[in-house]
Order: C-alpha cells, then structure tokens, then sequence
C-alpha cells in the first residue's frame, strides 16, 4: 500500500505542522514508514512503504477500514486493488 500526498505538501499542516518533516523524518525514524529512492527515475522519485512498527501495530485491512470510515462511511471495497492487498496479507500465515 502506497502513501499518497496532496499537492501542497510544503504547506503547514493546522494540525500536524510540516507534514513533510512528519512523514519523511518522524514517521520514518519511528518505523512507521520505509522511505526509499526509486531507482533509475528521473527526476528522482520515492517511495513510502509499511515499516516494520506499522506491520506490528496493525493491518491494511484496519487502516482501509478507517480510511473507508473518514470518506463518508463507504465500504473499504470501495478501494479494489488496496482491497485485494489486504484480504491477500489478512490471509497470509503468521497475521492475525
């Protein structure tokens, strides 16, 4: 599952301040998120990926939930692809 973020990633966040700062530095550092160049993109892109405390604390299929929740109560299947990914990890042994 991706991180997508809005245009205006260099504006202040009201709640959250630098949003940037939080998702590149804070988010990283606490592992909630691997961040990594993509290789031979140019111009240079990244990439966000779950980090391994993220993986620990919880599920895709908990977090498209929510997500589903904050967009006005729509079914999580709403998102196919994302869907899919998460019922495929809620299957795979080891998860729970």
């Amino acid at each position: 599952m991706f991180l997508f973020l809005p245009p205006p990633f260099s504006e202040r966040h009201a709640d959250f301040g630098d949003v940037k700062k939080l998702i590149t530095e804070e988010f990283v550092k606490q592992k909630y998120l691997d961040y990594s160049r993509v290789l031979h993109t140019d111009p240079v892109e990244y990439e966000f990926r779950w980090g391994a405390r993220a993986t620990k604390e919880t599920s895709k299929l908990k977090v498209l939930e929510f997500v589903a929740k904050m967009h006005n109560d729509q079914d999580p299947k709403t998102w196919a692809t994302q869907y899919k990914e998460a019922q495929q990890e809620a299957g795979a042994p080891g998860r729970s």
